[in-house]
This record gives C-alpha cells, sequence and structure tokens, in this order.
C-alpha cells in the first residue's frame, strides 16, 4: 500500500482467470468455507497490496481464494461499484485495512 498526501493509492488487483476483481461480492456455499463464513454469508473484497482481504479474520492470497471458488466454496454473487473515489477510499480504510496515516 501506498500512500500519496492524504489520498490512499490503491494497489492492482491480481490477475486471475475467473473475474475476480476489487470490490467483488462473494457468497459462502458451505460451512467449510472459512472459520468465520457460515453458509449464505456475503463478504465483499478486496486487495491490501499483499492479500486478498474481507475486513475481518479472512485472507487469502489470489491463487487459494480462487481455488476455493472454483471448489465450490465461494460463489461470485456481485460487485460493489468502486468508481466514486470517495466511496473507493473508505473501502479501502475498511476492507482493505490500509489507511492514510501510514508511512
Amino acid at each position: 500500500m501506498k500512500v500519496a498526501g492524504s489520498k490512499i493509492e490503491i494497489p492492482d488487483f491480481p490477475k486471475n482467470d475467473i473475474g475476480l476483481e476489487r470490490g467483488s461480492v462473494l457468497l459462502a456455499l458451505t460451512d467449510k468455507a472459512s472459520y468465520i463464513a457460515k453458509k449464505g454469508a456475503k463478504f465483499i473484497i478486496g486487495f491490501d497490496g499483499e492479500h486478498i482481504r474481507c475486513g475481518l479474520d479472512i485472507t487469502w492470497d489470489i491463487n487459494d481464494i480462487v481455488a476455493e471458488i472454483n471448489a465450490g466454496y465461494w460463489m461470485i454473487v456481485g460487485e460493489l461499484d468502486l468508481s466514486n473515489e470517495q466511496i473507493s477510499q473508505q473501502f479501502a480504510e475498511h476492507v482493505e485495512c490500509m489507511s492514510s496515516s501510514e508511512n
């Protein structure tokens, strides 16, 4: 994560072949998806420059989350519109756990 002035510089989301991107909404299809997620839970994911995150204590590398989706633990069910810069910055702070006050 990089900080430019008081604005958070958003890292590029890792490339993948299933269309997963920053702001994707995942639906847990099984209780085995995560120790936190119960079947039916929805999470919006982001990227902190190192890990895929959902704002909780769940993180993945891109290969792991793609494998979990392909294995049927998760389904991509939507996408948060992050085209508004203010919403994008708030998402970075709260979901991706980035802060404009970090060095």
